[in-house]
């Protein structure tokens, strides 16, 4: 074999090779990486201790600022969820239905009030839906202060 031949044959294996190693790349679904902190459940941060499951659920950051951020965050959506769960039963999730009004709660920077969000196409991810009486109840507790997340 010449040394032109050697060298189409390699160019072909490298070239498979790539190709391989792009698919498996592209297929690869993301998953969230350990970090250095953790925020547990009272606020507090800690050092991350890497566990599968604290890395699997999202839990670890990177710095200490954005640990006690994923606190006051996860707080916001727990205590949603806590209100939803005691007051929309059941069931425990109303699923979206396209075409009905599906309210979402939202708090406006241009107001500076909470306010119900109502979508007929769109369902958000990770967000409970309201019955309409149910989210304006909870607006106005959220807008007089009874209700905080």
């Amino acid at each position: 074999m010449s040394e032109i031949e050697n060298l189409k044959t390699t160019i072909a294996t490298l070239q498979q090779q790539l190709e391989k190693l792009e698919a498996e790349q592209k297929a690869k679904k993301w998953e969230p990486k350990a970090g250095k902190f953790r925020a547990s459940t009272d606020g507090k941060v800690h050092a991350a201790n890497n566990s599968d499951a604290d890395i699997s659920y999202g839990i670890e950051r990177d710095t200490k600022e954005a640990a006690e951020e994923r606190y006051r965050e996860m707080r916001r959506f727990s205590r949603l969820l806590a209100y939803h769960n005691e007051f929309v039963v059941p069931p425990f999730h109303k699923p979206f239905a396209e075409g009905t009004s599906n309210t979402y709660i939202g708090f406006s920077h241009a107001t500076g009030k909470f306010e119900g969000l109502k979508l007929r196409t769109v369902e958000v991810f990770g967000v409970p839906n309201f019955p309409p009486e149910i989210a304006k109840a909870l607006i106005e507790k959220l807008n007089s202060g009874e209700v905080e997340f």
